[in-house]
């Protein structure tokens, strides 16, 4: 509890490893990612890459003029930053033409963009854990935002 109140030094990550809810067909173990929480520096430019508000004046007729915000995200960027930032490492099964399923892994080392260009061609199941695991380490979940709320009014 205290490492998440708290800075870090320069170079000092936190990661957890989250394993998969299934184990595929002649593996060992489930497939895992190793993650870690988006820096406060880093969740904001993640929001400034996928997030974009535009204000316009509107004619409101025979009352004053009224002002509309349309805003507009770019999810395939927000996913692309998280997992190029929040996912160390991972294991995860990858679809071979010859119909195998083999392992494929990735870790610190990769180049940048490998990461988020490997994991874009998830498949939906795959996808929706690993969506809900980076959602779940970087605290946006309800209640997790519900949770700081709570702590911050104590």
């Amino acid at each position: 509890m205290a490492a998440a109140w708290a800075m870090c030094a320069e170079g000092v990550e936190e990661a957890v490893l989250v394993e998969a809810p299934v184990v595929p067909e002649g593996w060992e173990r489930p497939p895992w990612v190793r993650l870690r929480a988006l820096t406060e520096a880093e969740a904001l430019e993640r929001e400034s890459l996928g997030l974009a508000e535009e204000y316009e004046l509107v004619s409101g007729g025979l009352q004053e003029p009224a002002v509309r915000v349309r805003r507009t995200y770019d999810l395939k960027a927000m996913a692309e930053y998280d997992f190029e930032h929040s996912v160390v490492e991972f294991c995860l099964p990858e679809a071979r033409v010859d119909g195998q399923v083999a392992e494929r892994t990735l870790g610190p080392e990769a180049e940048a963009g490998e990461k988020a260009a490997c994991l874009g061609r998830m498949q939906p199941a795959l996808a929706e854990w690993l969506r809900g695991e980076i959602e779940r380490i970087n605290r946006r979940l309800p209640e997790q935002r519900a949770q700081i709320e709570t702590a911050k009014k104590n």
